[in-house]
């Protein structure tokens, strides 16, 4: 903060930028919105971009300044400013304000955020390095993938990271046989794809209509290969673990798929002789909060070592006291008790299995 870095600071329009810098102090500005707010027009001069309060008719004598008038908003204008006549703008009549436009940002990634960068990074030789999650197995449990996306096929040899891709209900008419019996479980229903049968030639007939597992696939294991700046890939939104297998179970969100899909995922890694970590991005407010609900003991039975299940948080919280929150409550003294009412107005029944749940 606080120093500017230019390439020549003997020539004089630089000279003349410093020392326009400088005197924005007297404005009122500071050297860091100073700097942040400096850019270059299409013919190269050096602008400063501003927002002017000004009556109507302020336009015109911004423009005969050399200024590029963008829209007004009430009683403001955005503008482009030759930086050697700043200064003038304060003086003109009919001028109420000027600031300067700050630089705004955005984070393209949230790996360096949750520390991720700090256990793995690309090296010199355009490979990863530090704990790539190389060997293990992340599962995917959620609505899907797309198996053609570029962080999920390796560069070098064009194959599928996605081991096995097991969907629980394929488009219809698609063809396949579901994974069949094994560490001593049946897994009897859909239809699952071997990597032989995704990669960049592949025939899977899985598709992820949804996106949210493709979305949180990426996030946990995409290797960042998939976007593209120029002729290659830029590996610049890689996932935590980058080097990671998949295994991914398109589910119908039911509780018993999920859970299905949690043991096939561990099943399989079992067979591979790899550790597995099962991510569900899945969450409902149904059942006891306590963990003694089926679903909750189920997935305690399926975890341990080398076994992993991570779960979100938050998908099901409160609605923070507004207006049809999530939960019903109520106080009660000790031996009392308490009754929550349900309203369910008169509908017309949906033609959707779902559509009358409670």
């Amino acid at each position: 903060p606080g120093r500017l870095i230019v390439a020549d600071a003997g020539n004089a329009l630089v000279r003349q930028v410093l020392a326009e810098i400088a005197r924005l102090n007297e404005f009122g500005f500071s050297r860091r919105s100073a700097m942040v707010a400096l850019s270059r027009d299409v013919s190269g001069a050096i602008t400063v971009d501003v927002f002017v309060r000004g009556a109507p008719g302020v336009e015109e004598k911004l423009e005969a300044l050399g200024a590029r008038v963008g829209i007004r908003a009430g009683e403001w204008l955005t503008a482009q400013v030759p930086i050697e006549r700043l200064r003038e703008i304060r003086s003109l009549a009919g001028v109420r304000a000027v600031e300067l436009a700050p630089r705004l940002q955005y984070s393209t990634s949230t790996m360096s955020e949750i520390r991720a960068d700090g256990l793995r990074r690309r090296v010199d030789r355009d490979e990863y390095s530090g704990a790539t999650g190389q060997g293990t197995i992340v599962g995917i449990v959620d609505s899907g993938i797309d198996w053609r996306h570029g962080d999920f096929i390796d560069d070098v040899t064009g194959e599928s990271r996605i081991l096995y891709l097991w969907d629980h209900a394929p488009p219809t008419g698609s063809s396949g046989s579901p994974p069949g019996t094994f560490a001593g479980m049946p897994f009897n229903y859909g239809i699952e794809c071997r990597q032989s049968q995704m990669g960049r030639n592949g025939t899977c007939p899985s598709r992820d209509t949804d996106g949210h597992g493709t979305h949180v696939a990426g996030i946990a294991a995409g290797d960042g290969s998939g976007f593209h700046r120029g002729s290659g890939p830029t590996h610049e939104y890689p996932g935590v673990a980058p080097e990671a297998d998949l295994i991914v179970v398109r589910t119908t969100l039911s509780g018993r798929s999920v859970v299905d899909g949690v043991a096939y995922v561990f099943a399989r890694a079992e067979q591979l002789g790899k550790a597995a970590v099962v991510n569900l991005s899945l969450g409902t407010g149904f059942g006891p909060h306590d963990g003694t609900q089926a679903l909750s003991v189920i997935m305690d039975e399926l975890s341990g070592p080398g076994r992993i299940i991570v779960a979100a948080a938050g998908n099901e919280g409160s609605n923070f006291g507004l207006t049809g929150s999530l939960h019903g409550e109520a106080t009660v003294a000790r031996g009392d008790s308490g009754i929550i009412e349900f309203l369910v107005e008169n509908y017309t029944r949906g033609s959707r299995s779902d559509d009358d749940l409670m």
